[in-house]
C-alpha cells in the first residue's frame, strides 16, 4: 500500500510549537555578535552549531538552510514543506541556539555584575559627597560673610576708631616682627659672646609671644575686640615660639663655658653669672658655686697643658708659663671679689648694682661699666631695624625681668662667699702644689730658684685681688716650694760631689799604688826582703 502524506502527522502537532515558532519569526534581529565554542553548548549541539560570530537572524537563516530549504518562516508553509522529523530537527536547532544564547547572557551577566554594584555605589557615595562639598561651601561662605563683619570695627565711620583700629594692626605686626626676628638675633649675640643680651632678649620674646595668645587689660593688646583672633588666625606665633624657646638652654650653656676664660673681665663674668641668675632663676650663691666651679676646670686645663722649656732660660720660660696659672687664680678671686663682695673702692659689688639698676632704673654709679646699664629700650635699640620696634606697647619697651628683694640685699651672701672663696683657695693650693714639682724640677741651680721666689713675691705684694691673709699664705706657700727645691737641688749637688770624691779618690789610689811600692823598694835594704819573706 502506498504511503499517505503527512497531513495527518502535521495535523497532530501540537499547537504550543506553532506558536513558539510564530513568537520567534516575530523577534526583532540583535546587533550585538556572540561567539559560540563547543564548550558553551552541549556534545550534540557542537554538531549543529559552528564556532563562528552570528547574529540571531543569521543563525536562524543558517538553521532553516541546512539543505536549501526557503527562510521563510510561516509555520503553515513550514508544515506544507517539510515532513515531521523535519520540524522538530527545525525546532531542536532552535532550541539549543536560545540555550545558547542564555548561557551567554548569563555568563556576562555574572562576570559584570560586581562591577554594576560596585560602579552604582560609587555612584551613590559620589552624589553624598557632592551634597557634602556643596553644603560646607555654603558654610564657609556664611562664615566668610560673618567674619568679614567683625573685622570691621563697631565704628568704622569715625575716624578716630579707624585710629585706633590701624594702630592695634601696627602693634600687631611689631609683636609679630620682634618673635619672628628672635632666632636670629640669639644666634648673632651669641656668636659674639654677648649673653646677658641674648638673655634679655629671650625674656622680651616669652613676654611677647604671652601678649599676643594670651588676652590682657592693656588696650594694644586687645586685639580680640576688632575681631583678630591671634592663636587661631596666626598659628604662626606658636611655632615661631617653639623654636625661641630652644635657645634657652644653649645661652645658659654658652655662658657657663664662657667663665673658663682665664682672661675673664669682671664685666663679663658678671655679665655671664647674670645670665644664669635670669635664665634660670638660680640663687647668688649657687651662681657663686658655678662661678668657682668654671675656674676650677680653666685652672685645671692650664695645670695640664703640657709645655717644654728650653736649656740655659729655664727661670724665665718658667715665670712666663706659671704666669697664666697665678694670674688665673688671683683674677678669680678679685672678680669674685668685685661681682659679689665689693671692695675698699667700692662698698657696695657689682651684682648688687647692676640688680638694682635693672630693678628701679636708678642710675649707677660711675665705676659700673657701660655694657651693664641694660634695658630693654637699650636692646631694642642695638638691634637691625630698631625702628620697627617703635610701634610696640609701652608695657613692652619697658619690661624689666623680676628681680626679688632678697637677692639685692646682699649683706646676706658675704659669709657664704666668703666661705666658698676660701675652700677654693685651699683647693687651688692643693692643685697648684702638685704640679710644682714638675715645673720646679726645670731648675737646676739655686740662682734659678731664688730668681723664681723674688718674682713670685714682688707680683703677691703688687697682686690685685688677694687679701693680706691670702697673700701671706700664698707667699708661706712659695717659700715652702723654693726651700724643698733648693734643698733637693743641695742634696743632688753634695751627693754628685760625694760620687766625684770618691770616684777622684780611687783613681788617685791606684795610680799612686804602684810609685809608693818602688819608692819603698829603693829604701829597704837587700836582706829584708829575706828576712820578711821567713
Amino acid at each position: 500500500m502506498a504511503r499517505r502524506p503527512s497531513t495527518v502527522s502535521l495535523s497532530s502537532l501540537s499547537s504550543s510549537t506553532a506558536t513558539g515558532l510564530s513568537k520567534l519569526a516575530q523577534l526583532p534581529p540583535l546587533t550585538h555578535s556572540v561567539s559560540q565554542n563547543s564548550n558553551t553548548s552541549g556534545e550534540g549541539s557542537s554538531q549543529w552549531l559552528p564556532n563562528r560570530k552570528v547574529s540571531v537572524s543569521g543563525s536562524l537563516k543558517s538553521s532553516f538552510e541546512p539543505n536549501g530549504y526557503s527562510d521563510n518562516l510561516d509555520p503553515d508553509e513550514l508544515f506544507a514543506k517539510h515532513t515531521v522529523a523535519e520540524v522538530r530537527a527545525i525546532q531542536q536547532r532552535l532550541r539549543v541556539d536560545a540555550d545558547a544564547k542564555q548561557q551567554e547572557l548569563r555568563l556576562m551577566v555574572g562576570e559584570r555584575y560586581r562591577d554594576l554594584l560596585q560602579a552604582s555605589t560609587s555612584i551613590i557615595e559620589i552624589a553624598q559627597s557632592s551634597v557634602n562639598v556643596k553644603d560646607a561651601f555654603q558654610e564657609m561662605r556664611n562664615v566668610s560673610a560673618s567674619m568679614r563683619q567683625a573685622h570691621l570695627p563697631k565704628s568704622s565711620t569715625v575716624a578716630g576708631d579707624e585710629d585706633i583700629y590701624l594702630h592695634a594692626l601696627q602693634s600687631l605686626s611689631a609683636h609679630m616682627k620682634l618673635l619672628l626676628d628672635a632666632p636670629e638675633h640669639l644666634w648673632r649675640l651669641i656668636e659674639k659672646r654677648r649673653y646677658l643680651h641674648a638673655a634679655w632678649l629671650f625674656l622680651l620674646s616669652r613676654v611677647v609671644h604671652q601678649a599676643l595668645l594670651v588676652a590682657e587689660d592693656d588696650e594694644d593688646a586687645q586685639w580680640s575686640a576688632y575681631g583678630i583672633l591671634v592663636p587661631e588666625q596666626f598659628p604662626l606665633v606658636q611655632r615661631q615660639w617653639d623654636i625661641v624657646s630652644q635657645f634657652r638652654t644653649q645661652v645658659t650653656h654658652k655662658a657657663t663655658l664662657f667663665l673658663r676664660e682665664h682672661t675673664l673681665s669682671s664685666s663679663d663674668a658678671c655679665a655671664a653669672l647674670l645670665t644664669l641668675h635670669l635664665l634660670e632663676s638660680r640663687p647668688l650663691p649657687e651662681t657663686v658655686t658655678i662661678f668657682l666651679t668654671q675656674r676650677t676646670r680653666a685652672l685645671t686645663t692650664l695645670l695640664n697643658r703640657s709645655r717644654s722649656i728650653a736649656n740655659g732660660a729655664a727661670d724665665a720660660n718658667l715665670f712666663t708659663d706659671a704666669g697664666p696659672r697665678r694670674t688665673s687664680k688671683a683674677s678669680t678671686l678679685g672678680t669674685a671679689r668685685t661681682i659679689f663682695l665689693g671692695g675698699a673702692l667700692h662698698p657696695t659689688s657689682l651684682m648688687a648694682e647692676v640688680l638694682n639698676y635693672i630693678s628701679t632704673e636708678a642710675p649707677p654709679p660711675d665705676w659700673v661699666p657701660h655694657d651693664l646699664r641694660f634695658t630693654t629700650q637699650t636692646l631694642l635699640a642695638s638691634l637691625p631695624s630698631s625702628t620697627h620696634y617703635g610701634l610696640l606697647p609701652s608695657n613692652i619697651k619697658g619690661y624689666k625681668p623680676y628681680i626679688d628683694d632678697n637677692t639685692i640685699s646682699t649683706s646676706k651672701i658675704h659669709v657664704q662667699v666668703e666661705e666658698q672663696m676660701q675652700d677654693w683657695f685651699r683647693d687651688a693650693l692643693q692643685d697648684l702644689e702638685k704640679a710644682v714639682d714638675n715645673w720646679l724640677s726645670e731648675l737646676k741651680t739655686i740662682r734659678e730658684v731664688w730668681y723664681l721666689r723674688s718674682q713670685l713675691r714682688t707680683w703677691v705684694d703688687k697682686g690685685e685681688g688677694l687679701v693680706h691673709d691670702e697673700k701671706l699664705q700664698f707667699t708661706s706657700t712659695v717659700e715652702n716650694w723654693c726651700q724643698k727645691r733648693t734643698r733637693q737641688i743641695w742634696r743632688s749637688e753634695i751627693d754628685a760631689a760625694k760620687l766625684a770624691f770618691q770616684e777622684r779618690l780611687a783613681s788617685t789610689l791606684e795610680s799612686d799604688r804602684d810609685s809608693l811600692n818602688l819608692n819603698l823598694s829603693e829604701r829597704i835594704p837587700s836582706s829584708t826582703p829575706a828576712i820578711i819573706a821567713e
